[in-house]
């Protein structure tokens, strides 16, 4: 009881001693802000990349494969060219599924104000190989390569569409070409590389895949080490 009643004086006694020395104090308050700030911003991030669980299924199957030349002294880590991707489509036992994308820009025109949109293309089993699941409609079907349907990210969709669920096929113009919008990935879906805002099913004609290098995700099969899976396959 002691304890508590002598809290009001001390607490006077801290506002007496903070006013009086008001260049202290000011220091002081903007060093406790800094860091409560810092520990903040740190705390948001370890639990962003390692304690908040990836939105996929079975997300520890999945990896990611590229080309090491360091055996005969070249780079450690080169991403896939088209070879690279039809040998390992053709030889891996130890993956369930193999999937190139290719990070692009195109523009969006039609409805509403022209705009720049950052677009992956990839072949119609992407979404499948990481197994991810839509907020709205469905993603790709094995035959929405040929049409080139879109999925769209959740800020896109909010952002151009309104959120609204029946913009599920809809049809969007994209670098002047008609594509139907099939389903919505969550806002937390930044894949591979920071935010993007339409997916892009495309059959790669030969001649593209020959001047693109792909970053290349996979799914191994459950029961098989993904590092005895790379040693072994590439």
């Amino acid at each position: 009881m002691t304890l508590l009643a002598d809290l009001p004086r001390d607490f006077r006694y801290a506002a007496r001693s903070l006013l009086r020395t008001p260049g202290f104090t000011v220091v002081a308050v903007v060093v406790l802000a800094l860091g409560i700030g810092a520990t903040s911003a740190i705390v948001s991030l370890v639990n962003a990349v390692w304690l908040k669980p990836l939105p996929f299924v079975d997300a520890d199957r999945i990896v990611s494969l590229w080309v090491d030349l360091s055996s005969i002294g070249g780079p450690s880590r080169l991403e896939a060219t088209p070879s690279h991707f039809d040998a390992w489509r053709r030889r891996a036992q130890s993956f369930e599924a193999i999937t190139p994308i290719v990070a692009s820009s195109v523009n969006l025109t039609g409805s509403g104000e022209p705009e720049g949109l950052a677009a992956v293309r990839s072949t119609p089993d992407l979404f499948t190989t990481i197994g991810l699941t839509p907020i709205v409609g469905r993603t790709f079907l094995p035959d929405d390569g040929a049409e080139e349907a879109v999925v769209v990210t959740e800020r896109f969709w909010l952002r151009r569409l309104g959120g609204d669920p029946a913009a599920v096929g809809r049809t969007i113009t994209l670098d002047g070409k008609a594509h139907v919008v099939v389903g919505v990935v969550p806002a937390d879906f930044r894949f591979p590389y920071g935010e993007k805002d339409v997916f892009i099913a495309t059959v790669f004609p030969p001649e593209l895949l020959a001047a693109l290098a792909a970053f290349v995700p996979a799914r191994r099969a459950a029961s098989v080490n993904p590092m005895t899976a790379l040693r072994a396959e590439t």
